[in-house]
C-alpha cells in the first residue's frame, strides 16, 4: 500500500469511526451497506420486544402520525420486516385540529410505500377535545384496522422520553401503583417496540437515514396538560436535580410493575372468595370483603365494578364505596356512583347499571347497560361499541380488552364461587 493510501485509508477509518460505523467498508466491500452502530442498537432494541411478543411471519398494523418518534418505528420495523417475515399495514389519523395535517399524513404514505405497506388513513371531525379523547379516538382507529386486516398487533412509538412524561404525569393525577408503572412494551394487542429507546437517539437515526418527519406544533404549545409538564415541568425539575435524573423513574418501573401483578392476583383471589350468585348477577359478601386488607379490598371492588358495568371506575367511585361500607350496619341503601347504582342488604352487596351503552351481536342483537345477557364461546368473543359522536371511530375489542373473563363455574347454591388457582 503506497503512503498515499495509508492515509486516504486512515481517513476513511476516522470518517467511519464518527459514523458509528464499526465496518471496514474499504477493506470489505461486501458488507458495506450494513447499518452504522448506534442505528443497530435501535434495531435490535425494537427486534427484542417483538421477538419477545412472538411477531414473526405475519402482518402487524403500525400506527404512525408523521412525528419524529412514529416515524423512526416505520423505519425500524420496515428494516425489521425482511428478518421476521412482516407485512406492514400503515394507520394514520388526522384528526381534523390542524391545518397542516393533511401534509404531515401525505408525509406518511410516502413512508409507507417505501416499505411497500399498505396505508390506513382516517379524518375526524376537526374539534378541540382533552387528550385522553384523542388517544381514544387514534386507538379506536388503530384497533378497527387490526380487526379488518386480521393482525394480531398494533405496534405504537412511544419512547423512553414518553414513558418518563406519563409516570409523572399520573404521579400528578393522583395515579395509584398501577398508574405509576407506566407503559408496559406489550400489553394486549399493543406492542411499544421504542419504549427502551431516547428520543434523541431515535432522531440520530432519522438523520442518519435521511427519514423526513414533522414536528407537531402542539408538542411545543402549552394548550395541553402534557405540553406545559414537557415544556415547563420536566426543565424545571432536571434543572433542579441535574440532566437525566428523571431517568432514575423508569430503572424503578419493573419493580412497580411487579408489585401491581402480585396485588393484582391476590385481589383477584379475594374477589373470586367474596363472589356469591345473585339473580343475574354476582353479589359480594360483606364479611369477606371487612376482613381483607383496604389495599386488597378497594382492588376487589374496581375489579367487580369492571365487570358488573364495563366502566373503570375513578378512585373517587372508589373511596366513596368504602365510606359507604363503614358507615352502614344493617340494611343499607343505595349510592349512585358514574353508570352504576350500588346497594346492599344485610350480608351482601349488589350492583346495577345504569345509563345506556349500545352492543351490536352476531344477529343484529343489542342490548341496554342495565340489561344482563350470557355469552359462552371456546375462543373468543366480539364486542363492537357503536356511539352516536361520528367523531369516535367505529372498533371492534376482542373479549380480553371488554373485560370479559373466563366464566366460573358457579356452584348450585348461594355458596362461594371458586376459582382454580394457576
Amino acid at each position: 500500500m503506497l503512503a498515499g493510501d495509508v492515509v486516504a485509508f486512515h481517513r476513511s477509518f476516522e470518517l467511519a469511526a464518527g459514523a458509528g460505523m464499526i465496518d471496514l467498508f474499504i477493506m470489505m466491500p461486501e458488507r458495506s451497506k450494513r447499518l452504522p452502530f448506534f442505528v443497530h442498537r435501535c434495531v435490535r432494541a425494537a427486534q427484542g420486544v417483538l421477538v419477545g411478543a412472538g411477531v414473526r411471519n405475519e402482518a402487524v398494523v403500525v400506527g404512525v402520525s408523521g412525528g419524529g418518534d412514529s416515524m423512526a418505528l416505520l423505519e425500524i420495523v420496515g428494516l425489521l420486516a425482511p428478518r421476521l417475515d412482516l407485512q406492514l399495514h400503515v394507520a394514520c389519523v388526522d384528526h381534523g385540529l390542524r391545518p397542516e395535517a393533511p401534509a404531515e399524513a401525505e408525509l406518511v404514505r410516502r413512508a409507507a410505500a417505501r416499505w411497500e405497506a399498505e396505508f390506513h388513513a382516517t379524518r375526524l371531525r376537526g374539534e378541540a377535545p382533552d387528550e385522553d379523547s384523542l388517544r381514544r379516538a387514534r386507538h379506536a382507529y388503530f384497533e378497527a384496522v387490526r380487526l379488518e386486516t386480521g393482525c394480531r398487533f398494533i405496534l405504537l412509538g412511544h419512547t423512553r422520553d414518553d414513558q418518563v412524561e406519563t409516570i409523572v404525569f399520573r404521579f400528578l393525577r393522583g395515579a395509584g401503583l398501577g398508574g405509576l408503572s407506566a407503559m408496559r412494551e406489550a400489553r394486549g394487542p399493543l406492542l411499544r417496540p421504542l419504549l427502551a429507546l431516547p428520543r434523541a437517539e431515535l432522531r440520530r437515526m432519522l438523520v442518519s437515514r435521511n427519514v423526513e418527519w414533522a414536528e407537531d406544533s402542539t408538542n411545543s404549545s402549552d394548550r395541553y396538560a402534557r405540553g406545559r409538564l414537557r415544556n415547563g415541568v420536566l426543565p424545571a425539575i432536571e434543572e433542579a436535580f441535574g440532566s437525566g435524573a428523571l431517568h432514575h423513574l423508569i430503572d424503578v418501573a419493573p419493580r412497580w410493575n411487579a408489585d401491581e401483578d402480585f396485588l393484582e392476583l391476590e385481589a383477584s383471589r379475594l374477589l373470586a372468595y367474596a363472589s356469591r350468585r345473585g339473580p343475574g348477577r354476582i353479589d359480594l359478601d360483606v364479611e369477606a370483603l371487612a376482613c381483607a386488607h383496604p389495599a386488597l379490598r378497594a382492588r376487589a371492588l374496581r375489579r367487580w365494578l369492571v365487570d358488573s358495568t364495563g366502566r373503570m371506575p375513578g378512585s373517587r367511585d372508589i373511596a366513596a364505596i368504602e365510606r359507604w361500607l363503614d358507615g352502614s350496619n344493617g340494611k343499607r341503601g343505595r349510592l349512585d356512583l358514574a353508570g352504576a347504582r350500588l346497594s346492599g342488604s344485610g350480608d351482601r352487596l349488589s350492583l346495577e347499571a345504569t345509563g345506556s351503552v349500545s352492543l351490536e351481536a352476531t344477529g343484529s342483537m343489542s342490548l341496554e347497560a342495565a340489561d344482563s345477557m350470557s355469552l359462552e364461546a371456546t375462543d373468543s368473543i366480539d364486542i363492537t361499541a357503536l356511539s352516536g359522536d361520528p367523531t369516535v371511530a367505529r372498533g371492534t375489542v376482542g373479549a380480553h380488552e371488554a373485560g370479559i373473563r373466563r366464566k366460573p363455574v358457579l356452584p348450585p347454591s348461594d355458596g362461594r364461587v371458586r376459582f382454580p388457582r394457576k
